[in-house]
């Protein structure tokens, strides 16, 4: 009986692994996106300051 109980233990510890592996996976993926994400805002914040600077018309 101890068993079988230790091997439903062993079972339920293995699928907790597992989730836990496909979690760090996903966070990583997520990671991944959000610094994409960052990366983009700084380019547009970057193109949007250069475009309110003054500038000289000619006339």
């Amino acid at each position: 009986m101890a068993g079988q109980s230790d091997n439903l233990v062993l079972e339920h510890l293995k699928a907790i692994r597992a989730q836990t592996n496909n979690l760090s996976s996903d966070m990583q993926d997520m990671k991944m996106r959000l610094t994409e994400l960052e990366r983009g805002m700084a380019m547009i914040l970057s193109v949007k300051q250069t475009d309110t600077a003054p500038r000289f018309v000619s006339r």
